[in-house]
């Protein structure tokens, strides 16, 4: 069998974009090596098969709605690009990253996988096997964090410096453990309550020790932006169930409220996970963070206020930073014409996201990536580091080629 059909394209972008650097920082982590060369080399092969793709789909039809979304995101795209070049090849700017950075990551790893995936076609029939892999492959680095991970901040020579309370891996900071756990806990919940008879029994299994390790790396994670993906993404999910599964669903979601701080409280006792105090306890540390992360935020609006028609910069002028919020970002950098487009584009992915849920069922894996890494990126995202949010993007205005097709039968 051919190893680069049409078919087994995506499948390739979908996996390298989604669960790659998940995988691979787990796997690195694991044997006790340098992920930074293996995250280059995964991250040029990602491009080169995103081109790829993207050469092999101009033909594709899809519905009105997903070609004015594609047209909308190469608009904010290009002016996007025009910030980049003017910060860093046109003036004397000071930057947190090398000038390189903002190309590899912003154009590279971001905007060319998400035009390759949102220009691509998507077969009724691929979509439960695309799952499968997808869930595979992030259960197994779920299970290397789990086995290999520890709340200590290590340095290149791998010594241990200090407890940090956050789960974590030399290469894989808690934000991404947190959010790895709400990919397993929230796909793995969809599959077993809204698709309950497409399931055989040793997948159930899997997707049961899938929830129940994602929810551990979500708590152990100790990271607010996980959380609160979940919580937004779980409650999504919701809105389209019905009867008893609405009703275990509720229950479900008040069950993890009430546990919450008992279980916190203890893993922060007995192993030194401090979900409890960051989350709920209001050190003077964590208030003295979260008024940083506020006055990111408060940056960012000012330098949106100060050139409101074509942006400040790529980074807000206040911190030097990014502000943790790309609403906020693209503001910030493009002024209102480039963030009005995306934060319209953002609108209408979710619309796409629901129309093509209740078309097609088994799309809800899709709606619901884009659900969970939208959200996380309005607390620790960039525009340039954002990969996850662009290529759930780029997979929902894939579905728009369903939207041009009868209801596939039922699998």
């Amino acid at each position: 069998m051919a190893l680069f059909t049409d078919r087994l394209l995506r499948r390739y972008v979908l996996l390298f974009v989604i669960c790659s650097y998940f995988l691979t920082a787990a796997m690195t982590g694991a044997v006790g090596i340098d992920n930074e060369g293996v995250s280059l080399l995964v991250r040029a092969v990602t491009a080169v098969l995103s081109v790829a793709l993207i050469a092999r789909s101009f033909h594709v039809k899809r519905a009105w709605i997903g070609r004015a979304v594609i047209a909308g995101l190469a608009a904010f795209w290009f002016i996007y690009l025009l910030r980049i070049i003017y910060d860093t090849l046109l003036v004397v700017k000071f930057l947190s990253h090398d000038r390189y950075f903002y190309w590899i990551w912003g154009v590279g790893a971001s905007a060319v996988p998400l035009f390759s995936l949102a220009m691509a076609k998507i077969e009724p029939d691929e979509l439960r096997p695309n799952f499968a892999w997808m869930y595979a492959f992030s259960l197994l680095a779920g299970v290397l964090v789990v086995i290999f991970g520890s709340t200590m901040a290590t340095s290149d020579v791998e010594i241990d410096l200090v407890d940090t309370g956050r789960f974590r891996l030399a290469a894989l900071n808690p934000i991404l453990v947190g959010q790895l756990g709400c990919l397993l806990a929230i796909q793995g919940l969809w599959c077993l309550m809204a698709m309950p008879g497409t399931v055989r029994f040793i997948a159930r299994l899997a997707l049961i020790v899938g929830v129940a390790v994602g929810v551990y790396l979500i708590l152990v994670s100790n990271s607010r932006g996980p959380i609160v993906s979940f919580v937004v993404s779980f409650l999504f999910l919701s809105l389209f169930f019905k009867g008893r599964t609405r009703v275990f669903a509720v229950a479900f979601l008040v069950g993890c409220v009430l546990v919450f701080a008992p279980v916190t409280f203890y893993l922060e006792e007995n192993y030194g996970v401090t979900t409890y105090s960051r989350i709920l306890g209001q050190s003077q540390l964590e208030e003295g963070n979260s008024q940083a992360r506020l006055s990111s935020f408060q940056g960012a609006i000012n330098d949106f206020v100060g050139s409101p028609f074509v942006g400040e910069g790529l980074e807000e002028s206040g911190t030097g930073f990014y502000p943790h919020n790309v609403v906020l970002e693209s503001l910030m950098a493009t002024g209102m014409l480039g963030g009005g487009i995306l934060i319209s584009c953002f609108l209408i992915v979710l619309v796409i996201a629901v129309m093509s849920y209740r078309r097609e069922p088994y799309t809800g894996w899709i709606a619901l990536l884009y659900v969970q890494f939208f959200t996380g990126s309005q607390f620790s995202g960039s525009l340039y580091t954002s990969t996850y949010m662009w290529g759930a993007i780029g997979l929902v205005v894939a579905t728009t080629s369903l939207l041009v097709n009868r209801r596939a039968k039922a699998f």
